[in-house]
């Protein structure tokens, strides 16, 4: 809590892309209208390619002060790394703080699952009847 306003930092990647920074941009919007404070925690690179910088760039994980960001939301489909998002987790469990998590299934999390599958298959149907 900071101003008496709640903390939410936002853990993500691939904000080059236009879907993710669509995304971040949209709930950035709706914490703030709804009052609370957003700290966005990004990285360059998405992981994947387990490059020496990567561990550079996954570092800004480590800034995340936990005594006043009060819940955590990550974006698990743009950080290939399931140990970092694994570590993350349980450094915000060590402050007791609720880590909500989009696009993964994580024992203890608030788990944010999209249907994209079924929304495109729907799009298809309709476009051919």
């Amino acid at each position: 809590m900071y101003n008496r306003r709640h903390v939410v930092g936002i853990c993500t990647a691939k904000l080059d892309h236009k879907f993710h920074a669509w995304l971040s941009e949209c709930v950035m919007k709706e914490l703030t209208m709804a009052g609370c404070y957003v700290i966005v925690f990004a990285l360059d690179s998405d992981l994947y390619l387990k490059r020496k910088s990567d561990t550079g760039d996954a570092a800004i994980f480590d800034l995340i002060n936990f005594e006043i960001v009060d819940s955590l939301l990550i974006f698990s489909e743009t950080i290939y790394g399931d140990d970092l998002i694994d570590e993350i987790i349980q450094r915000a469990k060590t402050f007791n703080k609720p880590v909500f998590i989009a696009d993964m299934h994580k024992e203890g999390c608030f788990n944010i699952k999209y249907n994209t599958i079924d929304t495109f298959e729907q799009i298809v149907r309709h476009v051919i009847e």
